[in-house]
């Protein structure tokens, strides 16, 4: 049986993975940590987990609790985890940083797209990125795993393939939307209600944190710098992401070809589908699910790809992701858990 701290345990991201371990047969949640409900059960913060689990929030007290598990999800603000990964990693203990601080490789690059000094590049460079469906093998060795975010979750899934084959001509598009729980739960002005229903809005346009990521790991993939064009949109809704890339390629390539390399590429990909453009890509589909589904379109007209990806952002875009990296780094098949029928309508 894994053991298992969470830290930052009632943020979106933090219950998901509370939520999703009620389900999870090789794993036990030893403690969970939150600053701002210390000594409540967690299921007086959230009464949807009454009669799921007895756990209280405590304070954070890093050398006795690091005696307890075998490993710690870490989700807070950036500019915490950076700090306290470390402590855990040099008492043994495994790391899964669900925010922010480790998705790059460059110190440098953290600082450009946050704003924020890397204080721990010994740990940065070591680092690996929890995208299973690119890294699977890396994960399974690694001390510290960084999850991705949402954004770039469907971002690098939907473009990885053509990166791959170096089939990118120019700088793709990504237009992005997503619900607010995207935002966190902590309040702001432009996710109140009032303020967010019944209208779409435009943010971060011209520089979204995403971006970096994004644009690290389709690079690699490539070996040639890769800039996107990405703008990211909040929809009245609570939660999902729908990610439309606009791409140029090198020559033109029937569609059914591009589906049968994408396939091809995510043959042992268990959470990602992919569709030969037809229907309507949905948020719906992957709604409360670990799944990613891919949609393929050749726009004759422009001669571009138009790749559009589907996910939800608290599950294959957070919560699901870091447990998907959990039970590979641990050896399970990493299905474990996270076979989730998803909700509709």
């Amino acid at each position: 049986m894994i053991r298992v701290g969470i830290i930052g345990s009632t943020g979106y991201a933090g219950i998901g993975i509370v939520s999703l371990f009620q389900r999870h047969p090789e794993a036990e949640i030893m403690w969970v940590t939150s600053e701002s409900y210390a000594g409540k059960k967690i299921s007086e913060v959230y009464p949807f987990l009454r009669g799921k689990t007895d756990l209280v929030c405590e304070r954070l007290r890093v050398a006795r609790q690091a005696k307890d598990v075998d490993l710690v999800f870490i989700s807070t603000p950036s500019g915490v985890s950076m700090k306290l990964a470390p402590q855990f990693l040099d008492r043994g203990v495994r790391v899964i940083d669900v925010g922010s601080d480790y998705r790059f490789r460059k110190v440098a690059d953290y600082k450009k797209w946050y704003g924020k000094k890397h204080t721990k590049p010994f740990w940065a460079s070591r680092a690996i990125y929890g995208l299973p469906e690119l890294y699977k093998r890396r994960i399974a060795s690694a001390r510290l795993v960084s999850n991705p975010g949402c954004y770039a979750t469907a971002g690098v899934l939907a473009l990885a393939p053509l990166a791959k084959e170096k089939w990118i001509v120019g700088d793709p598009i990504i237009d992005a939307k997503s619900g607010v729980s995207g935002a966190g739960r902590s309040l702001t002005l432009a996710t109140h209600f009032t303020e967010a229903d019944s209208g779409v809005s435009a943010y971060s346009v011209t520089f979204h944190r995403h971006t970096g990521e994004m644009e690290q790991e389709l690079s690699e993939l490539s070996g040639r710098k890769i800039r996107l064009a990405f703008t990211p949109h909040l929809i009245p809704m609570t939660r999902g992401i729908l990610a439309t890339c606009y791409v140029r390629i090198r020559k033109p390539i029937p569609l059914p070809s591009i589906v049968a390399m994408y396939n091809a590429f995510y043959e042992r990909a268990n959470f990602v589908r992919v569709q030969k453009g037809e229907g309507r890509p949905s948020t719906k589909s992957t709604f409360g699910t670990n799944l990613c589904d891919i949609h393929i379109y050749n726009d004759k007209h422009t001669g571009q790809l138009i790749i559009v990806s589907t996910l939800d952002n608290l599950v294959k875009g957070a919560a699901g992701q870091a447990i998907q990296n959990m039970n590979i780094m641990f050896g399970m098949d990493e299905r474990t858990g996270l076979e989730l029928p998803g909700f509709y309508p």
